[in-house]
C-alpha cells in the first residue's frame, strides 16, 4: 500500500490524516511543480479522476481494480472479495 498526495497545498494535513487512521503505509508527496496544483500527475499516469481513488495492481504491475471515494471498509471488502478471501469481522 502506498498513497500519493497529489495536493501540494495539503501536505501539511499528511501527518495528522496518518495518525488520525493508524496508518502506517508510505505517502509519496508530488512535488508542486510536476502537480499543477491539481491532478494531473495521478491522472495522466493512473487515469486517477478523482481523490482517494484506491488502486489494486497485480504482479505485473498492472491495475486489477479501481475504487473512487472514501470509505476503508468498503475498499476492503471489494478487494478481499476480488481476491477469494472470507470475508472480515469488525
Amino acid at each position: 500500500m502506498v498513497a500519493i498526495q497529489v495536493h501540494p497545498e495539503e501536505n501539511r494535513l499528511v501527518p495528522a490524516w496518518r495518525a488520525k487512521g493508524k496508518y502506517t503505509f508510505p505517502v509519496v508527496f508530488v512535488p508542486p511543480a510536476r502537480s499543477g496544483g491539481s491532478d494531473t500527475f495521478a491522472a495522466s499516469r493512473f487515469d486517477v479522476l478523482g481523490v482517494p481513488t484506491a488502486l489494486l495492481l497485480n504482479a505485473e504491475r498492472k491495475i486489477v481494480f479501481r475504487h473512487l471515494g472514501g470509505g476503508r471498509v468498503f475498499v476492503e471488502a471489494e478487494i478481499r472479495e476480488l481476491l477469494g478471501l472470507p470475508p472480515f469481522e469488525e
